[in-house]
């Protein structure tokens, strides 16, 4: 059974990939660079005169659709990280097992960031990390998009423990837009349990062969602009609908 479980999830040629780009690399973000190349993965900023934003805010949180669960991870820390070497970033819990850049990561359960009485160590982190002046990424849905009301692919609502915190923050907050989702054989999947989603997330990589992943980086909302929205339901779903506008959806 354990043999039919590793060659499904492709855990083997998961492995192969990273143990080339660590022979590769020679930082973090080399690692990605290896880590794209080998899968065939293109990443383009769209507006690249935007990144400037990373540069002139010292402290700030960018909000993002979460369409892959993996790489749209790696493409944020190559993007911003090149500018900000202090960028991290909340995710699931098995991105912090990648040695080379889990320095960016705050490990989180996506099982337990939506509970609403949830006391999660990697909030207290994330607080701690934008309390002492450093960048931090989100996807807010907590979990990888799926299939929603109507048959299209988007993130389910973005949860409130993730906007409270950054309503709490009160730093300026940028929306980054990523195109594409996920294969149709993993979005089904995940309708019969989430849980089947984590457990073939990795794999997803290996069919974005040959695929563009577009990214658009929106302007910063600024705090006061943020205040604006006392109750979180309303300012996540102001973020929500900015983040989908850059995709002009």
């Amino acid at each position: 059974m354990a043999k039919v479980i590793y060659r499904v999830t492709k855990l083997n040629r998961i492995y192969k990939i990273y143990e080339i780009a660590c022979h590769e690399s020679t930082d973090d973000l080399t690692f990605i660079d290896s880590i794209f190349r080998q899968v065939g993965v293109t990443v383009v900023v769209d507006n690249p005169e935007a990144i400037r934003h990373f540069s002139e805010n010292k402290v700030f949180i960018t909000v993002s659709n979460h369409p892959y669960g993996t790489v749209d991870g790696m493409a944020l820390i190559r993007i911003i990280g090149n500018v900000r070497s202090d960028l991290k970033g909340m995710t699931n819990f098995m991105l912090s097992k990648i040695k080379p850049i889990a320095g960016h990561f705050i490990p989180v359960n996506p099982m337990q960031i939506a509970s609403k009485h949830t006391s999660v160590p990697g909030l207290r982190e994330a607080i701690a990390h934008i309390s002492g002046g450093h960048p931090l990424f989100f996807f807010p849905s907590g979990q990888v998009s799926r299939i929603v009301r109507g048959g299209k692919i988007a993130d389910r609502t973005w949860q409130m423990p993730s906007i409270r915190l950054i309503q709490r923050t009160k730093v300026p907050v940028i929306p980054i837009w990523f195109s594409g989702h996920n294969s149709w054989y993993f979005l089904l999947i995940g309708l019969i349990h989430p849980v089947l989603r984590t457990v073939f997330i990795m794999s997803e990589v290996f069919n974005k062969h040959g695929k563009t992943i577009h990214i658009r980086i929106g302007e910063p909302v600024s705090v006061e602009e943020q205040s604006r929205y006392t109750k979180a339901e309303d300012f996540g779903r102001f973020l929500y609908r900015k983040t989908y506008e850059l995709g002009g959806i």
